[in-house]
């Protein structure tokens, strides 16, 4: 075989090179590892069906779990009363006020 290019540093060999098309990495980047917290935001954002006798309801876990806790701090309950406070306090002045959230929608 009669080589009629250059061969030399940047210029491999035509037969070496990769294909049109062929990646020079064909497993890519490896994947970081995921978060905790992607994980728990996912978890709580997935859908669970809740709901006493004919009535059903569709909600994330997270507003189900938010649902529960604020009825068992209805029922006297002093430790979730006093997590739904601190809850809505520290929510609401992260964000600048209720007014401020609820305008979000």
């Amino acid at each position: 075989m009669e080589e009629d290019f250059e061969v030399g540093y940047g210029k491999p060999p035509k037969d070496t090179r990769f294909k049109p098309g062929q990646s020079g990495n064909p497993a890519g980047r490896p994947k970081s590892p995921r978060s905790l917290a992607r994980d728990l935001l996912e978890e709580m954002y997935e859908t669970v069906t809740v709901g006493e006798g004919e009535t059903r309801e569709t909600l994330s876990k997270q507003r189900s779990i938010l649902r529960g806790l604020t009825a068992k701090a209805m029922e006297g309950d002093p430790k979730a009363a006093a997590m739904v406070i601190e809850l809505v306090q520290r929510l609401t002045w992260n964000a600048g006020g209720a007014e401020a959230i609820l305008a979000e929608d």
